[in-house]
């Protein structure tokens, strides 16, 4: 969340503006949606007179504000000792647990910019007044997609290349139609980031009012940068883009470093034995994904006629062993050595490709 909003706040700033102006849609997974849509949102509220200057240092430092003492305080007091606590939200009641303290706690740390639900920012994003928001989850009964948003998204659900058949593949869901009748828009932005970073055990599991019950978890289980959603999403437009488009520029803004190596875990012990293939997916997970994405980036640019200009922003620790941990609550060091990546050789000259793109 720090690193997303660090990013995009600085290279908006260099190229006056023009990147929140040319941008028509924002996705991802997990923290780096929270800092994408905080940093959306407050351009919006700049653009409607309630703040000054959407490039002031404390709105960094906010996002970068502790969450993980009301997780724990949450999981101390409402989740093991008094679960029964309600909420009482649009005349239905629901418990109170960790989550929702993660969704208040974000709401006061942004001082109430992302506060709202999806209904409230459809006419803004409809009108392309604002880029749209796609927030993601993974579904855990079936591996498919969760997608929340406040525009009607079911062209996303399924691959082109099987519209034609009797059963089309249908590898997502549309959160916007399919539990309309529950009103899905009036579903809170904040609750949806939550839910798009409910990372196993840290957070519990959100369950949606279907029948069957609907469990879902953190997006990044099944793509952590939002690049399948983008690429779906120009493929199914290719036609269009094609006719009224010049360049197409996908800005990705990665917490690791492409294609990062790790080093052979060691099992010199019957622990490390046991803990290796458990932690396989959390720590080589993103390798994984990349060589997936550069199969779609192939296959999405060939679509629109090579046409995508891809630029990427890295998080580059100042040392190597000393990245800055994924975890609620950042120390100074941390925050400052995150902040201080946007200085890094490789990031300024994506920065120097951007400027050029969006001249």
């Amino acid at each position: 969340a720090y690193w997303s909003f660090r990013s995009l706040q600085y290279i908006d700033s260099m190229c006056g503006g023009k990147l929140f102006d040319r941008c028509v849609l924002i996705s991802g997974a997990s923290g780096g949606m929270i800092g994408a849509a905080y940093w959306r949102n407050l351009q919006l509220a700049y653009r409607e007179g309630k703040i000054k200057n959407p490039y002031d240092k404390k709105y960094q430092d906010n996002i970068g504000k502790d969450i993980l003492n009301a997780i724990l305080f949450s999981l101390t007091t409402r989740d093991l000792i008094s679960p029964f606590n309600k909420l009482n939200f649009t005349g239905k009641s629901y418990s109170q647990d960790r989550g929702n303290a993660m969704e208040e706690q974000m709401t006061q740390n942004t001082d109430s910019i992302i506060h709202g639900n999806f209904g409230d920012f459809e006419e803004a994003e409809g009108s392309g007044k604002i880029p749209a928001l796609i927030v993601n989850a993974t579904i855990i009964n079936d591996g498919r997609r969760l997608i929340m948003s406040g525009q009607p998204l079911s062209f996303l659900c399924r691959d082109a290349a099987t519209l034609q058949e009797d059963n089309p593949l249908i590898d997502a869901v549309d959160l916007y139609h399919f539990l309309g009748a529950q009103q899905a828009k009036q579903l809170h932005v904040a609750a949806a980031l939550r839910i798009n970073a409910t990372f196993p055990y840290i957070l519990p599991v959100v369950k949606l009012p279907s029948e069957p019950e609907i469990n879902v978890m953190d997006a990044g289980l099944r793509d952590n940068f939002g690049m399948e959603i983008a690429c779906r999403y120009v493929s199914a437009q290719s036609k269009w883009l094609n006719l009224h488009t010049e360049k197409i520029i996908m800005l990705q803004i990665r917490d690791t470093k492409d294609y990062e190596m790790h080093q052979p875990a060691i099992q010199d012990n019957f622990a490390a034995m046991v803990a290796d293939p458990a932690f396989v997916i959390q720590d080589k997970g993103e390798i994984f994904q990349s060589y997936n994405h550069g199969y779609l980036k192939n296959f999405a640019n060939q679509a629109l006629q090579n046409k995508i200009c891809f630029v990427k922003f890295q998080y580059y620790p100042q040392e190597n062993d000393e990245t800055a941990e994924l975890n609620f609550h950042l120390t100074q060091k941390e925050k400052e050595d995150i902040y201080e990546s946007t200085w890094h050789p490789a990031n300024q000259e994506a920065l120097k490709v951007l400027l050029n793109l969006l001249h």
